[in-house]
């Protein structure tokens, strides 16, 4: 079937952007347009927490997969919202440099060059963008601040842990630049057990990321994340700090220094360690925006299963550095959220906790890509790598209902290329319209 498609590929990649050319978004989003992805993907998030469900879950389910694909579109979006902030351009001297140009003026019957100043304008400025993004590190370490201050006032608040140490209750949950650093530490492993070490709190090596209580929080329709009343009025009671940070800093700038105290410059040293490559993981899955995509369920399925048997392979052979594609490099990192369930897999079938390493395009992670390809074609005679596109995606599905079906069986597969356009090309014309909407 891979050699199959693989051909259809090629063709489908091509029928796509010529159908894409023609595709006209409209002008605002109806309330009547389907969920995607639809809401029983989100069921078994109740059963994770029922008393009778206290066995740890071996892979991660496909719930939390999604809700981890949510997440990380918050996380954009509050990063792309930190960016382009006017406000924070003047806090964090991030202003567009002023420049003289020549303009032209009528005088005395001709006309005369001459230099005037201007108010600053952007246009001008080449690097004002990328000088920009200079803000979001200063954001973050004000949020890591805000973070070990939750984190350690979590640990002196006996009802916050919940269900044997294992849950953070739901009124407890932080603002989302909170959620993002404890999101960021989790993804590391060994470093996160440090700082729980030097920082007293081990209830994060203990505690699963709340993934129930986060889905709620987001909204569906533009995955903002909305922080309840009762959460909000907990973290201010509890940290003594405003729950929102981006408005805090364009409201009261002049208090900042004041309400979040620096941490000493070690303990960021070791911080920058813990957030390197979490920016880049967060723009990887955001560019293939499967929460949005038609065939997001049979992807973080297929996703689920071929994280099986890459563990699999890893186990086979541990000496090896193996590089996953970003599909099991998504259901990996939410296993990692869940500290106590994932020790106990990387030992059961490793004998000691897997490390993952975010991976870069630079030539020694191309090299380890080969290699892991090389090896999971010789263990499972099917290819690793695969396009993750909407378009491929849907194609795959198609194509496993296809070879499943003795109706279809002898039909050609062409009519498969014709279908997956046309079942994405809907989703295509929202999605770019919610992003009209958007401003992006």
């Amino acid at each position: 079937m891979d050699l199959l498609l693989s051909g259809l590929t090629r063709e489908l990649h091509a029928a796509s952007r010529e159908y894409a050319r023609g595709c006209v978004p409209r002008n605002k989003v109806a309330k009547e347009e389907p969920q995607i992805p639809l809401p029983p993907i989100f069921d078994s998030l109740k059963l994770e927490r029922t008393e009778e469900n206290e066995v740890d879950i071996v892979v991660p389910s496909l719930a939390s997969c999604a809700v981890h694909l949510e997440l990380l579109e918050a996380f954009k979006l509050l990063q792309e919202t930190v960016i382009k902030s006017n406000q924070l351009d003047v806090l964090f001297d991030t202003l567009p440099e002023k420049c003289y140009i020549t303009v032209s003026r009528y005088r005395r019957g001709r006309y005369v060059r001459q230099r005037t100043l201007l108010k600053p304008i952007k246009k001008h400025d080449s690097s004002h963008q990328e000088r920009r993004k200079a803000k979001w590190v200063n954001f973050v370490d004000y949020a890591f601040n805000r973070f070990s201050i939750w984190a350690a006032e979590i640990d002196k608040s006996p009802a916050a842990i919940a269900k044997g140490g294992r849950y953070l209750a739901a009124k407890f949950i932080p603002p989302l630049d909170v959620l993002m650093i404890w999101h960021s530490l989790l993804m590391k492993p060994r470093l996160c057990l440090g700082w729980c070490l030097r920082s007293k709190a081990l209830w994060i090596r203990r505690v699963a990321f709340p993934w129930d209580s986060i889905h709620a929080m987001i909204d569906q329709s533009n995955r903002k994340f909305y922080l309840p009343l009762e959460n909000v009025e907990v973290f201010k009671r509890i940290t003594k700090l405003l729950p929102d940070l981006l408005e805090s800093l364009i409201k009261a700038p002049e208090n900042a220094p004041v309400q979040y105290h620096a941490e000493p410059q070690k303990s960021k040293a070791r911080f920058a360690a813990i957030w390197q490559g979490h920016d880049v993981w967060v723009d990887r899955m955001c560019h293939f925006l499967w929460i949005r995509s038609p065939a997001v369920e049979f992807t973080l399925q297929n996703a689920r299963e071929r994280y099986r048997q890459f563990v699999d392979l890893l186990a086979s052979d541990p000496s090896k550095k193996l590089a996953p594609p970003p599909d099991i490099e998504l259901v990996w990192l939410t296993h990692q959220m869940s500290p106590v369930s994932f020790k106990k897999f990387s030992k059961a079938i490793m004998g000691r906790t897997m490390e993952h390493n975010i991976v870069n395009k630079d030539e020694a992670d191309q090299e380890g890509l080969r290699s892991t390809e090389e090896a999971w074609q010789a263990r499972f005679d099917t290819k690793l790598q695969r396009c993750l596109c909407w378009d491929c995606q849907n194609l795959h599905r198609l194509a496993e209902a296809h070879f499943r079906s003795d109706r279809d069986r002898d039909r050609e597969p062409q009519h498969l290329v014709d279908a997956a356009i046309r079942e994405v090309a809907h989703e295509r014309a929202v999605e770019r319209a919610r992003r009209l909407l958007r401003g992006n």
